[in-house]
Formats: C-alpha cells, structure tokens, sequence
C-alpha cells in the first residue's frame, strides 16, 4: 500500500510539472526533432516520443543539472541517444544503497521511478570525480540504458543540444516542455 502511495506522489509530481504548450511551425523548425526509440528515459519520455532539441543555441557553459541533452553515445555502438545531466565538471557522483549523491549530497530526483532503481547494479558505485570538458549523465530509467555508470562521461563536443520538448508522434504540435 506505501509503494502504491508512494508511485501515485511520484506520478503525480511528474505530471504537474509538465506544461503542454503548442508548439508553432516557427518552433518546430528551430528544433531538431528525434526519435526516442527505448523506455530508458521513462517516465519523462515515453518509447517512440519526439525531442525537440535546441542545436542551434547550445553553449556548453550554459548546461545545468536536470537538462536531457542529445549527444553522440560512442559506446557500445556510435549512435544517438539522450539523458539527463546529473552532474556538470568538478562534480563528484557517487551510489549509495541505490540512492544518488552529487558531491556528497543526496540528489531530488523525482524523475526517477521508485521501481526503476532497484534491479540496477548501482547498489554501491563510485564515488567518480566528472572531468572538465563533459558531463555525467544517466537514464531516467535507472535499470536499463548505458550511461555514465558504464560508459564514462559525455565529452562536451558529442552534445547536439539540450531537448527543449517532448511529443508523441500521433500529435508533434501538442508538446510538453522539459525543464
């Protein structure tokens, strides 16, 4: 009954943080739009959504924590992927007893589902100092998807851009706004 409580909290501050807005040709044609093929940034990104990613304006310097970003993921194939900075250069990440520390402290993500973090091997890992000129980075999705934990961090020259927006294929006008 708590896992139950706590699921619906969780939902629910997802949704209230998404703001559907109508996106115009304008905006559709300043973005770059992909497809995200798998379920490693749910709940935020459901498999087969669109990102709208911001190419044209990315500035490295102007990466927070919190923003998914597009880049090219080199390992263990070169493709396309996205996920979300967890932390930026001079950062240091660590796991402890599944729970995300960013520089000692213990990360807010309510992002993440509760049962996305269990199976994961993610138990107790680091703690791994992120290098000047990347970005640590990890699937919403904590259980599947390579990210940081295994890959190493994303270099700042393999970032498209930060994803602006989110929208199912059937309706790509009627987007949600990331944060």
């Amino acid at each position: 009954m708590r896992i139950v409580l706590v699921l619906l909290t969780l939902l629910a501050s997802v949704a209230s943080h998404a703001q559907v807005v109508t996106l115009s040709l304008d905006d559709m044609r300043a973005h770059s739009a992909f497809r995200v093929p798998s379920i490693v940034m749910e709940p935020t990104i459901k498999s087969g959504e669109f990102v709208y990613v911001d190419v044209k304006g990315f500035q490295a310097a102007d990466l927070k924590v919190g923003n998914i970003i597009a880049f090219r993921q080199r390992l263990p194939v070169n493709q396309l992927t996205v996920k979300r900075v967890i932390a930026l250069p001079g950062s240091t990440v660590q796991f402890r007893r599944w729970k995300l520390y960013v520089d000692n402290k213990e990360a807010i993500e309510p992002y993440v589902h509760p049962d996305n973090v269990m199976n994961t091997d993610s138990f107790e890992w680091g703690p791994v100092t992120v290098k000047a000129g990347c970005v640590f980075v990890l699937s919403d999705n904590r259980d599947i998807g390579n990210d940081s934990r295994k890959n190493g961090c994303v270099v700042f020259e393999d970032i498209l851009g930060v994803a602006k927006f989110v929208a199912t294929e059937s309706a790509p006008q009627a987007a949600r706004r990331l944060p």
